[in-house]
């Protein structure tokens, strides 16, 4: 008899889902940074339609110096506040005027 009643329970938990595999997708967030000779672009995307850009000045004077990182740090403020972390980076082919960076920020489902 306990055999078969511990066969029976073996058997209803093969047929039920497991619990992690029903957990949910993280969010994902996309950050393009196109670095020119005098300005900076950040286009950060949530997913579709939800893209927002951001522009600043750049170059080798403090001001343009300043604006830039203050810009760049105003976006990461933003999503580690909303809890985000860096996940991967990766970069285009740099030409004579422009660089693209790619950041990719994962924020871990809530339970």
């Amino acid at each position: 008899m306990k055999k078969l009643l511990f066969l029976g329970a073996c058997l209803w938990a093969l047929s039920v889902n497991p619990v992690l595999a029903q957990t949910a997708t993280p969010d994902i967030a996309v950050v393009r940074v196109h670095e020119y000779d005098t300005s900076t672009q950040l286009a950060l995307t949530y997913g579709e339609g939800k893209t927002e850009i951001l522009k600043f000045d750049n170059g080798v004077r403090d001001k343009s110096l300043m604006a830039s990182a203050e810009g760049c740090h105003r976006l990461m403020l933003k999503l580690y506040q909303a809890g985000y972390t860096l996940q991967s980076t990766f970069s285009g082919t740099p030409t004579a005027s422009s660089t693209v960076t790619t950041l990719v920020f994962v924020r871990a489902p809530k339970p």
